[in-house]
This record gives C-alpha cells, structure tokens and sequence, in this order.
C-alpha cells in the first residue's frame, strides 16, 4: 500500500501497515500516512499485489476545512503588534525624556531670566540712589536705622556721632559708594519701606515735570510698555500700530490711571534711568540750567530794585 500527493511524489507512512483477517481468509489493511494542504489537495492511494500483479488505486479529495488553519497569520500579526508595542514604548520614553529636559531648559531658562531681572533692578536701584542724591541727603529722615541695618562697622559708629542728619547722610552716602551696587540696592528697598514717599516723589516729579520731552524723545517705548504692563498692553494691535508718540501719550494716559499711579511712575523712571539714561541726564542738566537762569534773573531783579531804591 502506497500513498500519493498530486505530483506523484511518495508519501511517507506513520508506521507499518495494520492487517486484518476474516474467517473465509480475505484480509483488509489500514495504513496511516500525515499529509499537508496542497492546491489541490488531492491523494492517491495505491495497492499492489505482487503474486497475481494486481494494482489498484483511488484518488482522495481532501476538503480545506480538514486542514489546520495556518499560524503563519497569525504569529505575523503577533510580531507586529510586539514590534507597535515596542515602537510605541520608545516613542513613550523619548517623549518623556524630551519633556524632562524641556522642563528642565525652560526651569533653566526662567532661572537665568530671574536673576537677569534681579541684577537689571539691582542696578536701576543703585542708579536713582546716585542720582537723587541731593534730594535724599536733605529729606531723609531715619537715618540712624537705616545705616544700623546696611553698616556694621566703625563707620556706623561715626555717622551715629555726627551732628546733624544731613552730616549722617553725607557719611551714609560715602559708606553706600564703598559698599558698592548691591549697598545702594538695599539702601533703596530699607527706604521704599521706612519712606517710601521720598522714593516715589523724585521719580514722579520727574516723570510729570518732563512729559512734554520724554513723549517727544523717547524711543525705546515698546520695551518700557512691556516691562510697565506686559502682556495686556504689548500684545494689543491698537498699540503695536502707533507711532511712538501716539505710544506714549498712551502710556502717559495709562500711568495716570493706574491703581497706584506713583509708584508706576516711579516704576517708569526707573526703566528710563536703564534704558534712556542719555536722555534723563540730559533733562535734568536742562534742569539745572533752567533754575540756574531763573536764580540769575530772580537776582537781576533784586540787583536792579536795589539801585532804584540808591
């Protein structure tokens, strides 16, 4: 007993033939032989007897359903969805890290322009110090306690022992120039605390003194109306799309308006002493030569009175 595939190709059996015998002699086999699916899935089974040369054979049709399915689909499918589950837990961990290290960048980032900041106000503060020095050494009233805080060392001995507040001021003064920047600073943030109108006082007179010039001369609007009013004003069209002059007197009209309209000033005088400082040097020398003019004439004017009278 043999088997064939469609191409006549032998098939191995599963073992030797089973042989069955009835009482008149005659005999049956059975022989197990394992096949896979072909085209056509057709076998041939054939039976030779030797001794009388009798062949015999029958052609089987298997149908495809007797077949296993084939796992071919579906360990295909299994390694693809292996390979979306890798893809996508490496996709997961390098976003996480890009987020890691975009927060990271942008902590960095918020650090360096804080301590940008800190040091740009350090230095504004120091500069109305030095500038308004006049105005301070005569109105500055607490003296003592302010150089207490700021000096611990002889020389606050000698500006305690000075006469006169304006002779402590003086001595302040030449502490806060050997102090530095960073002195100058804390003496004008102990001020805005113990005195704070004659912090907003100088800023504001001069803001309000010279709004004519400072609308005509300015130039650096845009920052300034960023740093006074950020976004809300900045990002407005309306704004962006004005001269600088136009800017200005709008910026003019919001400082009068604000919630607390001396200390914005005070706030943009400041900004001016950073960004401008050409300009506000510049003011107060016209300043100076305005009042110097009107002392002169205001001296004429007794000089000549008094010779009328001789």
């Amino acid at each position: 007993m043999e088997w064939l595939d469609s191409s006549g190709t032998f098939l191995p059996a599963d073992g030797p033939p089973e042989k069955y015998r009835d009482s008149e002699g005659r005999y049956a086999l059975r022989r197990h032989v394992t096949v896979n699916k072909t085209d056509t899935n057709r076998f041939t089974c054939r039976v030779h007897q030797t001794e009388i040369n009798h062949l015999k054979e029958t052609e089987i049709h298997v149908p495809d359903e007797v077949f296993p399915k084939s796992q071919v689909g579906l360990i295909v499918g299994l390694l693809i969805a292996a390979a979306v589950v890798v893809l996508a837990a490496s996709v997961g961990v390098y976003m996480w890290r890009k987020h890691i290290e975009e927060k990271k960048r942008r902590e960095l980032l918020e650090e360096q322009v804080k301590d940008f900041k800190l040091k740009r106000d350090v230095k504004r503060d120091a500069k109305f110090v030095k500038r308004n020095i006049d105005h301070l050494i005569q109105r500055v009233t607490m003296v003592i306690p302010i150089a207490f805080y700021l000096i611990r060392s002889e020389r606050y001995s000698k500006i305690h022992a000075a006469r006169t507040r304006q002779d402590q001021m003086e001595l302040l003064y030449e502490a806060l120039d050997f102090g530095g920047v960073k002195m100058k600073s804390d003496f004008y943030r102990i001020l805005l605390d113990l005195e704070p109108d004659l912090v907003n006082d100088p800023g504001a007179i001069f803001v309000d003194v010279h709004k004519d010039q400072l609308i005509q001369r300015v130039t650096k609007v845009k920052p300034i109306l960023h740093e006074l009013f950020y976004e809300e004003l900045f990002c407005n069209t309306r704004i962006n799309q004005m001269t600088s002059q136009e800017q200005m007197r709008q910026l003019y009209q919001d400082l009068e308006v604000a919630e607390d309209s001396r200390s914005v000033k005070l706030d943009f005088y400041r900004i001016l002493l950073d960004l401008e400082s050409n300009l506000v040097r510049d003011l107060d020398k016209l300043k100076i030569e305005t009042e110097v003019r009107r002392q002169s004439g205001e001296l004429c004017v007794k000089v000549c009175n008094n010779d009328d009278v001789g």
